[in-house]
């Protein structure tokens, strides 16, 4: 799935964050956008994902024009959203969580394959999802991301927050997602060492615009260290 903003202007009340952002990810692409604390990284997939609607500019999947849509639109269009903030449906059981990821039947053969890389959620799947740590559910949303089956998925700071082994299986299972469907990926992430192992390009945000881009390889490494250092 291929996504693409022209000028996208965006913000809160009378304070504008977005300040013109054009944005592409190609079809079966991964791409981040990373940069400090305040730039506007999650004030952009909150537009893109319909939470807060664009006072200028266009947004389009697949060449469809999606700008304004309700998030229930874009979701059906074939995107699946990890958020950072309430990321699991806490008061519902971890096997009602992966349900929600798609109407109807989930595939069977892919339901075992996803638990397989989060072996503890399929111990507590009985059990309440705002119970979990929060490494844990942040598996959860990725695992309920996987099973939707989109496009494309979009993260928000998957990483935060987990111990090294963690951040592999969520490098391991992003890049599994990519060979198998060509899913196209777009994170917003601070982990630089994740977002090289998945991606192909790093977009930087500053004060609410991408200023500069990068192929995401081991050379662009010190660079993005310097731009996201305080």
């Amino acid at each position: 799935m291929r996504l693409e903003t022209r000028g996208v202007v965006a913000g809160y009340g009378s304070a504008t964050v977005l300040r013109g952002v054009d944005l592409t990810v190609g079809d079966g692409e991964a791409v981040a956008v990373v940069g400090r604390n305040g730039m506007g990284k999650t004030t952009l997939l909150k537009t893109l994902l319909g939470y807060l609607r664009p006072t200028s500019g266009s947004i389009q999947l697949d060449g469809v024009d999606i700008t304004g849509s309700l998030p229930e639109r874009i979701v059906r269009h074939g995107v699946a959203y990890g958020p950072q903030d309430e990321p699991v449906f806490a008061h519902l059981s971890v096997e009602d969580n992966l349900q929600a990821a798609r109407i109807g039947r989930i595939d069977a053969a892919r339901r075992e394959q996803v638990l397989a890389f989060f072996p503890v959620l399929g111990t507590r799947l009985r059990q309440r999802a705002g119970t979990l740590s929060g490494g844990e559910q942040k598996m959860l949303v990725l695992a309920r991301a996987l099973l939707a089956e989109p496009g494309l998925i979009v993260l928000d700071e998957i990483t935060a927050g987990l111990q090294p082994s963690m951040v592999n299986t969520v490098v391991t299972a992003l890049n599994w997602e990519r060979e198998q469907r060509g899913t196209s990926v777009l994170l917003v992430e601070q982990n630089i060492d994740a977002v090289l192992g998945i991606c192909d390009r790093v977009a930087v945000m500053k004060l609410g615009q991408l200023v500069a881009e990068e192929k995401a390889t081991k050379d662009a490494r010190d660079q993005l260290m310097l731009l996201l250092a305080p």
